[in-house]
């Protein structure tokens, strides 16, 4: 009887599932079939190489039973309690999603090859599974990025992998090449390689367990409480995969506070933080391949496939020259005196044999400084006094006795003899272009810049200030809003100074964080910037305008849902064009609080034109962005040259607002034509049409009647010709 049961369980894991746990009906597939993307789009990004665009690969990049519900039997690949990639929900005190790789149980007899895929449960009940344990699993499919994954609805136990008779190798990486994932597709304009995904093997690669012997590190950078990002080749080959950090074991910002407590989450200690192999380091690396490669390096052409191991043992350096840790510059504002560099040297394969700092001045000249070792293996050394205002560049060289070197990324420094007394002090970079505050990281009171608030706190929750008038580059910064400053109430106008703040960087945004905040007077806040987004195509501008208020007249909707289906609200995001095309178009976003995640939806149309929209200008996960402060920042009418207004097309909020009985809807319009004004719940269905006429141009009022309608937040949505506006409403009851 015991044989019988084990011959019952092992045709369970090999033959088409159906289970009886469940009434919903679900579609029986392989893994295979369930992440396979139709070749010929992958052929067609392909042949596009360097010209893809990344529209091309949300728009090619299609997964057939996105939306559906499966089932499949699959053997578990990774720890759930490895994975760290989501944020801690304190509600639930658990984490916002677990990520758990598995892989079809059918690859005995079919072929490893796309039989992986990503399990993402927000309710963390996977959080059960255990690795080299075989599951029956119903989930739904969903694509997330560009990544698809299953979200399981029912997982019942079969078995360990060895007692159902299944092979070491259901559950053991397959040996490829860099080459396999990603391939080299033209050079930037300083000659250096830039790559993308090797779509030809999408199909093959998409999840899966892969293996990489004796892969060179290209690139390191260290980071004691984030993310340390790293790059490695096959050997002989030029194409680069980058280290993902899905798994605890592989970053270090999930550490104290709260959330992810060890045990039973694998986070790294404090004293113990993941750093990456050093730069020329020969390693061996296992891990998950997946479509989410962070760009640290600038080198990656539209999206490249990642790799992301899970446990320590999945990165081994076999050869490696000294290791940097920790690089501590200096810890408030230069001023005209030497400035201290220490940094934290690990030995690798062999004895560290030197530690030399390289820096440039601009203006000012360069130099080279030995370090020396204070007998725990941290160098220091000093970088002689510059002149006032200079910007000082710096990388460290640490040598073993074999002659094996690796070096550090740069850092840099700017030497201010009377502190910091304007925003392009914060603002303005080494480079002049994209890049990081030369101050950041310092808290520092030797600051005192004097500016005028542009934006509304109380209604976006953002708070940003200027200090010219003139509205040049690199004069706005954000400022992170403390319980003290909310507590100034600060409005669009007010005079203000600032005489303490930690310069910081928050996801690509140089920020006044902690700021000390007092308000002089008040007036009138400084004008939006008008441009037209074909200039912010250049990072060097978008960079220099980061924090400011702009303005674009005129614009055309390109997409509605920036990162996939129209259809979808996504993250909220949507993309506009001064002169409608796709090359030239900008992303805005939804951070503010006054604009929900799914106003995009609501209220877009792609080749939609728009009077005008306006907001803060920002930057987030890889793009900069425009990140309008209320509905009423889009669409606005625009003013002539004469300063009339052109077909003036307007549409006042509606008064009271929140309200119980009725709301009145002013509206004007510049030209006669049809007009509707309709309103809409929270989930987009028109509850009601309050004008749907032949009107000629003037001002207009019309009554929206709470009679039948259930508490709630409403939109409506004013339209004429091509042009369309739209405004929110509250009623309680």
């Amino acid at each position: 009887m015991k044989i019988a049961t084990r011959l019952l369980a092992l045709v369970a894991v090999l033959a088409p599932v159906v289970f009886s746990t469940t009434a919903v009906a679900q579609t029986d597939l392989t893994v295979r079939e369930i992440i396979r993307v139709p070749q010929s789009n992958l052929d067609q990004l392909q042949a596009l190489g360097i010209d893809a665009t990344g529209d091309d690969v949300d728009n090619l990049i299609t997964f057939e039973q996105d939306g559906n519900e499966v089932a499949f039997t699959a053997v578990v690949l990774t720890n759930p309690f490895n994975s760290g990639l989501a944020s801690w929900n304190g509600d639930a005190n658990v984490p916002g999603r677990v990520h758990v790789f598995v892989r079809d149980t059918t690859a005995n007899s079919e072929g490893y090859e796309g039989m992986n895929l990503q399990l993402v449960d927000g309710s963390a009940s996977i959080l059960d599974m255990e690795v080299g344990v075989v599951y029956d699993i119903i989930g739904t499919v969903s694509e997330f990025n560009n990544v698809i994954q299953v979200a399981p609805s029912v997982f019942e136990e079969v078995g360990d992998y060895d007692d159902l008779d299944l092979p070491d190798a259901i559950i053991e990486p397959i040996v490829i090449t860099t080459d396999d994932l990603n391939r080299v597709v033209g050079q930037d304009g300083d000659g250096n390689d830039l790559y993308q995904t090797n779509w030809t093997n999408f199909n093959d690669f998409n999840n899966q367990y892969v293996r990489f012997e004796s892969a060179v590190v290209e690139a390191s950078v260290a980071d004691d409480t984030g993310r340390p990002n790293w790059q490695f080749s096959s050997a002989g080959s030029d194409v680069v995969v980058n280290g993902d950090d899905i798994s605890l074991r592989f970053r270090n910002d999930r550490s104290g506070g709260d959330g992810y407590p060890n045990p039973p989450y694998a986070t790294r200690p404090v004293e113990d933080p993941f750093v990456p192999p050093a730069t020329g380091a020969v390693i061996e690396v296992q891990g998950f391949a997946a479509l989410r490669a962070f760009d640290f390096d600038n080198d990656i052409s539209t999206d490249a496939m990642s790799v992301a191991p899970f446990e320590d043992d999945d990165l081994q350096a076999l050869e490696s020259p000294p290791i940097f840790g920790a690089i501590t510059g200096p810890d408030d504002v230069p001023g005209n005196a030497p400035v201290t560099i220490s940094v934290e040297v690990t030995q690798g394969s062999s004895p560290i044999a030197s530690v030399v700092l390289s820096y440039e001045a601009t203006p000012g000249g360069a130099g080279a400084v030995t370090l020396t070792d204070n007998g725990s293996g941290v160098y220091s050394g000093d970088i002689p006094a510059q002149a006032d205002g200079a910007f000082v560049t710096y990388s460290i060289e640490a040598t073993d006795s074999e002659g094996a070197s690796s070096e550090s990324p740069s850092s840099s420094y700017r030497v201010l003899f009377d502190g910091i007394d304007s925003i392009e002090d914060v603002q303005l970079t080494a480079s002049g272009g994209p890049g990081s505050s030369p101050f950041a990281g310092i808290t520092t009171d030797n600051i005192n810049i004097e500016a005028v608030v542009m934006s509304d706190v109380a209604t976006s929750g953002l708070l940003t200030i200027q200090d010219d008038e003139g509205l040049a580059a690199w004069t706005g910064v954000f400022v992170e809003v403390t319980t003290d400053i909310a507590l100034l109430e600060l409005a669009p106008g007010d005079r203000v100074t600032v005489s303490s703040a930690t310069i910081a960087e928050n996801f690509g945004v140089t920020r006044l964080d902690d700021a000390t905040i007092a308000r002089t007077s008040s007036g009138a806040p400084y004008a939006y910037k008008v441009v037209t987004t074909n200039v912010l195509q250049d990072d060097d501008v978008a960079e220099a305008h980061e924090g400011m208020g702009l303005q674009f007249n005129g614009v055309t909707i390109t997409d509605v849902n920036a990162d996939g289906d129209d259809a979808e609200q996504g993250f909220g995001e949507w993309q506009f064009s001064s002169d409608g095309t796709e090359p030239n178009e900008v992303r805005a976003d939804d951070v503010s609080d006054a604009v929900p995640q799914d106003f995009n939806i609501m209220n877009f149309t792609v080749g939609q034109n728009i009077g005008g929209i306006r907001g803060l200008w920002w930057f987030s996960f890889g793009n900069y962005k425009l990140a309008p402060e209320s509905p009423d920042d889009i669409g606005f009418p625009v003013a002539n040259e004469d300063g009339t207004q052109a077909g003036r097309f307007a549409l006042d909020r509606a008064y009271p607002n929140p309200f119980a009985g009725a709301a009145t809807i002013a509206y004007e319009l510049g030209e006669a034509g049809p007009v509707s004004l309709r309103v809409y719940d929270a989930l987009g269905r028109e509850v009601a049409t309050l004008v749907d006429a032949e009107l000629a141009a003037g001002r207009y009022e019309a009554t929206l009647d709470a009679r039948g309608l259930a508490a709630g937040v409403y939109v409506y949505r004013l339209t004429s010709g091509s042009e369309t506006l739209t405004g929110r409403v509250t009623l309680v009851k």
